[in-house]
């Protein structure tokens, strides 16, 4: 990207932005505005004022869920240069630091903006609809959790009380469980429809659910997660981002770990990677066959398991990339 002149770290809060502008590599002034459209408003009088040229400069974030999105669209819409980064990234690049405030951690991004600038992802903003995918796709995982913390006393106390008394809390818990599985259904329709009245999209989840044991959860985590996959730029770091790829743990001669992932990763992508290597191995073909060969040689099945979720993820970036469906029995034909 070109070089900046201004960088703005703001750290972002319930209510509040606090905010570090730098002129480069030297902090100019902090501000805090509330976190609503009217602070949005304030940020650009206040930098007219002090003569900031906010199309030259870069704003640099950290991720926090629903925090950012007032301001993630505002900044969009004005088309002004945005970096959402993962705080951990922000954390690490700085070494040893004491003290932490709203106001020193706003100045630390506005540093590490200036000095990574080479490395912002500046891509396409989300669309509204991907947003909207985003929110619905939390929803049943969350209910899952509630029906499983509901389902599972029913269960391990069963033989542990007395019957009577086993009767009324089933019976109190099946009104609940069966609302629960009600709503799941609702909103797994809703993103089905979302899905569905967008042409980008149904034809992207047709693509990524072509590669077998890839099912809509799985599709749409991946969707939401890369934004519609014009975050990623290899397969690698796809894999990478979603704590599938495994890394040497070894240093001269003492220390000879074995390969493993690493556990800064999305989880919620993980887990349904993992439901989706778990639904392919069950499946006639290629990676049935390979799970087998694998597990019968003497490799735990855990990390066979996780090859399959990396290749299965793999195959997923390489057919979107060359935007055609999966093809198990694929022939090569020549032109």
């Amino acid at each position: 990207m070109n070089n900046k002149k201004y960088f703005i770290g703001i750290d972002l809060s319930k209510h509040t932005l606090d905010i570090a502008i730098n002129k480069e590599a030297e902090q100019q002034w902090q501000l805090k505005v509330s976190n609503d459209l009217e602070g949005m408003k304030a940020l650009e009088k206040k930098a007219k004022a002090l003569k900031v040229d906010l199309k030259n400069a870069l704003f640099c974030l950290e991720y926090t869920g629903v925090y950012k999105h007032i301001l993630g669209e505002f900044l969009s819409s004005k088309k002004y240069d945005i970096w959402v980064e993962n705080p951990v990234a922000i954390k690490s690049s700085l070494g040893l630091q004491r003290g932490k405030n709203d106001k020193i951690d706003a100045k630390r991004i506005a540093q590490y903006a200036y000095r990574f600038q080479d490395k912002a992802p500046l891509g396409q903003p989300e669309r509204a609809i991907i947003q909207e995918l985003r929110r619905l796709t939390t929803l049943p995982e969350r209910l899952i959790k509630i029906s499983g913390q509901l389902e599972k006393p029913l269960t391990e106390e069963k033989n542990f009380m007395p019957p009577a008394s086993y009767k009324i809390q089933k019976k109190s818990c099946k009104q609940p469980l069966k609302a629960l599985k009600q709503s799941i259904e609702a909103i797994n329709k809703q993103i089905k429809d979302l899905i569905y009245s967008d042409e980008k999209l149904k034809h992207q989840h047709k693509l990524v659910t072509s590669v077998h044991g890839v099912g809509s959860v799985t599709a749409c985590q991946m969707r939401v997660s890369r934004n519609e996959f014009t975050k990623i730029k290899t397969g690698k770091k796809f894999g990478c981002y979603s704590g599938v790829a495994r890394f040497e743990f070894s240093s001269g001669s003492s220390i000879q770990g074995r390969h493993q992932v690493s556990d800064f990763a999305n989880k919620s992508l993980k887990s349904a990677l993992h439901m989706a290597s778990l639904s392919a191995i069950q499946m006639k073909g290629e990676l049935q066959e390979y799970y087998q060969r694998q597990v019968d040689a003497g490799t735990p099945k855990m990390s066979v398991l996780n090859a399959v979720r990396n290749k299965l993820l793999q195959r997923v970036c390489a057919f979107v990339r060359a935007n055609r469906m999966y093809e198990p029995e694929y022939v090569y034909k020549a032109v």
